[in-house]
């Protein structure tokens, strides 16, 4: 079995360093009350959740020609559904009134649409893209319960702000690059290459990777040395990293037949 190991010590730093400063700077374009969420708080692949916030316009990323299943919390119910350009984009509210499958027709659209349901109103932005890029399949909403935590949330499904708040730019820029664990390694059939990350390091409490521009994200899986017991985890999409939020000794992505494992060393 030809396998390709590869280290992310000296990698690992370098990436953090230079992308801490470049999307530090990048933060630094916006007004200080644009709101531009569109980044999901959980994301498993290509399975997404967003925390609601009535301010925000959620951004849903849609493959050509496949639907996106766009579900609303426990409890609501679709009422209405209202998009700007019906031409390039297909929808239809399922009779359960518990989600909305949109679908476009061309790749490079952009549209708008506002989701109402019995209790709450959703703001979308709609963009269009081709196979290979990084796309929503389904999407769903995280409300808030009246004590502040997110109804619903699985044990990994969002960050607990108290333990894993999201890291953006400006944390990442005061992170102690000291205390931070790069010594990881990957091991890969050569056929499995372009599943490798560019980069893992952790904190101590969350796992950080980051990919080469491409297609599809891979599923990530706690696992043990044997890659014998898996556990699918879900994450956070922040700037260039995909944000676990815990650590393990051993990781396995998967995407569709390929395998990679990433040990802690």
């Amino acid at each position: 079995m030809n396998v390709c190991k590869l280290s992310f010590l000296a990698l690992g730093l370098a990436a953090v360093l230079s992308t801490s400063a470049s999307a530090l700077a990048a933060e630094g374009l916006a007004t200080p009350g644009d709101r531009t969420d569109v980044s999901p708080r959980s994301h498993n692949t290509r399975l997404v959740t967003f925390a609601y916030d009535p301010n925000v316009a959620f951004s849903i990323r849609s493959r050509v020609g496949v639907f996106t299943n766009v579900e609303v919390p426990e409890g609501e119910s679709v009422t209405g559904f209202y998009i700007s350009d019906e031409t390039a984009w297909q929808w239809h509210v399922a009779s359960d009134k518990k989600r909305v499958l949109i679908r476009p027709n061309a790749p490079n659209e952009l549209n708008t649409a506002t989701l109402v349901t019995n209790l709450r109103t959703y703001e979308l932005t709609l963009e269009s893209f081709v196979p290979g890029e990084l796309w929503h399949q389904r999407v769903r909403w995280a409300v808030a319960s009246p004590d502040g935590a997110p109804a619903g949330a699985g044990r990994w499904s969002a960050f607990d702000a108290s333990e894993s708040a999201p890291i953006g730019a400006g944390a990442l820029m005061l992170m102690d690059v000291a205390n931070l664990n790069l010594s990881y390694s990957v091991e890969a059939r050569r056929k499995a290459e372009h599943l490798a990350p560019s980069a893992v390091f952790d904190d101590g409490v969350r796992t950080y990777f980051q990919f080469p521009p491409r297609g599809d994200v891979p599923a990530i899986f706690a696992t043990d040395k044997r890659a014998k017991r898996m556990e699918i985890v879900e994450f956070a999409v922040q700037g260039p990293y995909l944000v676990v939020p815990h650590t393990s000794a051993h990781w396995l992505l998967v995407l569709g037949d390929d395998r990679v494992l990433v040990n802690r060393r």
